[in-house]
């Protein structure tokens, strides 16, 4: 068996055998990419507001407000957008089902709640789980999609295999070359299917092994120790971060809400252009007030993570994308890459395009494995068939024969 042949053979069972899973996580992955701007376009009057003179909440209110309406048993946070006309997103979380999400939209000015939702009946949801576990329990789903995920790197190996021309005259002429690289028009639906299958598969190819990789990334623990291991120079993972905290019963000049709102008021002052600022409340009395600051539209990678002592507002930690070593920054830009965010817009628009053609190769490549596997199956059965045929059939004597027999 040549190589090719393996190439052939390989490339159609796995495709066979994933096709509609790659179908799902391709098609949901190109939803997701334009997941804010259709939420944007949607869902307008719950979040966007009109400015007002009146200064806006600050943060210990909304959470405070957040906490009474879900219960003790959740922790919150709060999303705010200083440069934005864009009402506060706040969210809690069970802590004892971290499944367990609710969303708030809330009037920044007024603290009135415009929209309360429960995030696992919404359709970003459904989006999502479909594209991370196929609806399933998570962590089968997780190991499912992301098998797949791995058996789909393997096709887009196997794929530029047979992409490759087997006799190598092709290239020597202008019309073999353009066979490669462009859809030929005009031949009929087979030639054109091809195409689309092995051309478009061949400019996707290139971009979206970077998505299945940042997917296992993801998906898998082992896969993210060994980028970071890979980038860092043989180093692990560092644990996160432990504070000692003050003792809540210690005398304070302020409470710990004026504190949370004087951090972060003296977080604007320090970062007047940021795009979205995070305000993570302490779930337990041992953790500290963690206050984030994304400076980009669009990306996560160069967020400052600030860390406090919800006491006494003395800042324990600062971690910056700059100066975290090349695993650090590997990985903090994953999540970018795997949504094509890290180029902006362009790169986001070759996410989408990319998922939208990988959606299509499990439909391309059934339509041209089907009719020959059919034509196969009918050529062996044929001789089969004529031989039974025979068989059945009683020999009759001709006048001629009986003469001559005679």
């Amino acid at each position: 068996m040549t190589v090719r042949t393996f190439a052939v053979t390989l490339h159609r069972w796995l495709g066979l055998i994933t096709g509609l899973v790659v179908f799902i996580v391709a098609t949901t992955g190109a939803l997701y990419v334009f997941e804010e701007e259709l939420q944007d376009l949607f869902d307008r009057d719950v979040r966007f507001v009109a400015p007002q003179p009146s200064p806006m909440l600050p943060p210990s209110k909304v959470l405070a407000r957040m906490q009474a309406r879900v219960g003790p048993e959740y922790g919150v946070l709060l999303i705010s957008y200083p440069n934005e006309p864009r009402t506060y997103h706040v969210w809690a979380w069970n802590r004892n089902d971290l499944e367990d999400w609710i969303g708030a939209y809330m009037n920044p000015y007024t603290g009135e709640f415009l929209e309360v939702y429960n995030y696992h009946d919404t359709f970003w949801a459904t989006v999502e789980h479909l594209h991370t576990t196929l609806l399933l329990p998570h962590e089968i789903g997780r190991i499912v999609v992301g098998s797949a995920t791995i058996i789909f790197v393997i096709l887009l190996l196997t794929g530029l295999i047979l992409w490759w021309p087997r006799n190598r005259r092709v290239w020597t002429t202008p019309q073999g070359r353009r066979s490669r690289f462009r859809i030929t028009w005009g031949l009929g639906p087979k030639r054109l299917t091809y195409d689309l299958h092995n051309v478009l598969g061949f400019y996707a190819s290139w971009i979206v092994v970077f998505l299945a990789i940042t997917g296992l990334v993801m998906a898998f623990g082992w896969m993210k120790s060994g980028v970071y291991w890979l980038f860092s120079g043989g180093q692990s993972i560092p644990e996160p971060p432990r504070f000692e905290l003050a003792a809540s019963a210690a005398p304070a000049s302020r409470s710990p809400e004026a504190l949370m709102d004087s951090l972060y008021l003296h977080t604007l002052r320090t970062y007047p252009d940021a795009h979205m600022v995070i305000v993570r409340a302490p779930a337990t009395p041992a953790m500290p007030l963690q206050i984030d600051v994304y400076p980009d539209e669009g990306t996560f990678y160069r967020r400052i993570e600030q860390y406090f002592d919800p006491y006494t507002g003395e800042k324990l930690a600062t971690d910056r994308f700059e100066e975290g070593n090349l695993g650090d920054k590997v990985l903090r830009m994953n999540y970018d890459i795997h949504s094509g965010a890290i180029l902006g817009w362009p790169g986001r628009l070759l996410a989408f395009f990319a998922c939208l053609i990988v959606a299509s190769l499990p439909i391309t490549g059934f339509l041209i494995w089907f009719p020959r596997w059919r034509r196969q199956r009918r050529s062996r059965r044929s001789p089969a068939t004529t031989r039974g045929t025979a068989s059945r059939v009683r020999p009759t004597v001709q006048p001629a024969d009986a003469e001559a027999s005679a």
